[in-house]
């Protein structure tokens, strides 16, 4: 549990660096050889922590510290087994029906590898914006004109 939560907050203080780093960089400034190759490794480090360290961690999580395993059904709980209203360690232990006509069974795997998909997706979404962001960066909206009630664009001072 520790390897994950380090290795996802070194990759979330990674894109928060790059961030801010995008946003005080001008627009149209030159880049030199050097900063291109430090950018570069600096983009490999962040998409290595999120695309392989970060994923990994957490199926060796699920795996060895809380025991997810395939030959167990439902959806885990974890430490919220002991609410109101939940029974069991797992929910839906015997399956979801659909009005009596057969019923899909999920084990902790597969709700182990569902939840990796969707830190893969929170990854992805966060570097397109991040690259949607530096590509934006010091764009100016486009002018106002003023116009008149009717709508026309006024030719002169009134």
């Amino acid at each position: 549990m520790v390897a994950f939560a380090i290795a996802a907050g070194v990759d979330i203080a990674l894109i928060l660096i790059a961030m801010r780093t995008v946003m005080r960089r001008p627009k149209g400034t030159p880049l030199t050889w050097g900063e291109a190759f430090v950018g570069a490794v600096f983009i490999f480090a962040i998409f290595y922590l999120s695309y392989a360290m970060v994923p990994h961690q957490f199926i060796t999580m699920c795996d060895k510290d809380f025991g997810w395993r395939s030959d167990v059904f439902g959806i885990p709980m974890g430490p919220f087994w002991n609410l109101p209203g939940i029974r069991r360690h797992n929910l839906w232990a015997g399956g979801v029906t659909f009005m009596g006509h057969g019923r899909v069974m999920l084990n902790e795997q597969s709700v182990r590898d569902i939840a990796v998909t969707q830190i893969y997706g929170v990854f992805f979404f966060l570097h397109f914006k991040l690259f949607a962001v530096a590509n934006q960066r010091g764009d100016k909206g486009a002018e106002v004109v003023p116009v008149s009630p009717y709508g026309r664009p006024l030719v002169r001072k009134a």
